[in-house]
């Protein structure tokens, strides 16, 4: 209690193997602050241990990458095989997070499955559902590359919002 984050990530990291449980604190469970060129593999990240009601949620976050400006960017990481639910965000990309690649993740049950600002993101075999506002948010995001990807039951919002665009599929 009282933590900002369970995990601190710096750039080039490799954090694996984990599961890490928020226990409805509101902190993030991994802070990439600066972190470019990170990688993330074998992650599941929960809010909750028990299921919570996805308009009250946890407040917490489980991975969040931000950057301050482009010399100190949290940039061209990788997630492969990351699981999150029962949280606030599942995975928010804040500022200068770019160029990310994500690879067999899986999000479920949270307010907001993925925001990811800034562009030229990669996703595949990306499952996100149940989330109760967008399932995946691109916010001042572009060129961003989705392969296999798949989205249910947005609540309250869209599966896939893009807001540079104002795509609404």
């Amino acid at each position: 209690p009282g933590a900002n984050a369970v995990l601190i990530a710096r750039p080039r990291t490799h954090i694996k193997d984990m599961e890490i449980n928020l226990y409805n604190e509101p902190c993030v469970g991994i802070l990439g602050e600066r972190a470019s060129r990170a990688q993330f593999s074998n992650l599941w990240v929960n809010g909750s241990t028990i299921w919570t009601d996805v308009a009250n949620g946890s407040p917490g976050t489980g991975i969040r990458l931000q950057g301050t400006a482009s010399d100190q960017s949290a940039h061209a990481s990788m997630f492969t095989n990351v699981r999150a639910s029962r949280l606030e965000y599942g995975i928010h990309l804040k500022s200068w997070a770019y160029d990310t690649q994500f690879v067999d993740v899986w999000v479920a049950t949270c307010k907001q499955g993925m925001r990811l600002n800034d562009g030229g993101h990669s996703l595949t075999n990306v499952h996100v559902w149940e989330s109760r506002d967008s399932n995946i948010y691109f916010l001042g995001a572009g060129a961003n590359r989705l392969v296999n990807c798949y989205t249910e039951k947005s609540y309250l919002g869209w599966g896939i919002y893009d807001e540079v665009n104002d795509h609404k599929p």
